[in-house]
């Protein structure tokens, strides 16, 4: 029956990259909930549930797409997604959702508490995130700046790179940074690039005008672009997270284009 219907598919979304949803929705559903996935969003299932159980394949999409940037926006400002008060939300407009009170992605998103424009801009430019989420984050950064349209499918198997080292062991070989600039900079967005595992794109731990060489090299735009600094420096990482958190209001809009 439709409860066991229901139960399976839950069961499904605990593992997005399974082949059950490239064949059930398509492609773009399965890339969607993988997505989903890297930002840990179990709160949000039984709304996923509903909403993958009673809108259209073409409406489906359109609403992972938003959620994944609801999600991400949501974590970026708050840190976090499960509060009571966001749980309950979560559940209200499941039941919407599974009552066809809540009919398509607009209708419930006006449910959910989303940042704005200008908060999620403003907290991207000093977030500090973990590196698997990092390297999905600049995929998909680089995405947009390239404009091909095209998805990078394997960024996960990347080298998320710190411009400025992580480790303070060679911190005398950029005397741009004091240690405290090191500690709080080292894991800004505006630090980290992504690099092929190839050999000609090794950047190692040296002085910013040896990293730079490599840099220069790659066949990513968005890392290329920092061996165009003279120099790498606190106002650099600054400067450049601005860039970024700007292109990040575009890439993780608050509802899909397409709804």
């Amino acid at each position: 029956g439709q409860l066991r219907s229901d139960a399976d598919i839950y069961v499904q979304l605990a593992r997005p990259g399974s082949a059950y949803w490239e064949k059930k929705s398509g492609k773009g559903v399965f890339e969607a909930l993988q997505d989903l996935n890297l930002i840990k969003v179990e709160v949000l299932r039984p709304l996923i549930l509903a909403v993958v159980c009673r809108f259209s394949q073409e409406e489906q999409l359109i609403f992972l797409h938003s959620l994944t940037s609801w999600a991400f926006r949501k974590k970026v400002v708050t840190g976090k997604l499960g509060s009571g008060e966001d749980e309950r939300a979560y559940f209200n407009a499941a039941y919407r959702v599974n009552e066809g009170l809540a009919r398509d992605t607009r209708e419930v998103l006006r449910l959910l508490d989303i940042p704005d424009d200008t908060r999620f801009e403003m907290d991207f430019r000093t977030t500090n995130i973990t590196a698997r989420t990092a390297r999905w984050v600049l995929g998909c950064l680089e995405d947009y700046f390239e404009g091909t349209g095209e998805r990078i499918t394997m960024w996960d198997q990347m080298t998320l790179e710190h411009v400025l080292p992580f480790s303070s062991a060679k911190l005398a070989q950029w005397p741009l940074f004091n240690s405290e600039q090191h500690r709080s900079l080292r894991q800004n967005i505006g630090n980290l690039t992504l690099l092929r595992k190839v050999p000609n794109e090794r950047a190692g731990n040296g002085p910013f005008t040896k990293k730079s060489a490599a840099y220069a090299r790659s066949a990513l735009g968005i890392t290329r672009q920092i061996s165009q600094e003279a120099d790498w420096s606190p106002d650099s990482i600054k400067c450049r997270a601005e860039r970024l958190a700007a292109a990040a209001v575009k890439v993780w809009p608050w509802i899909h284009p397409g709804s």
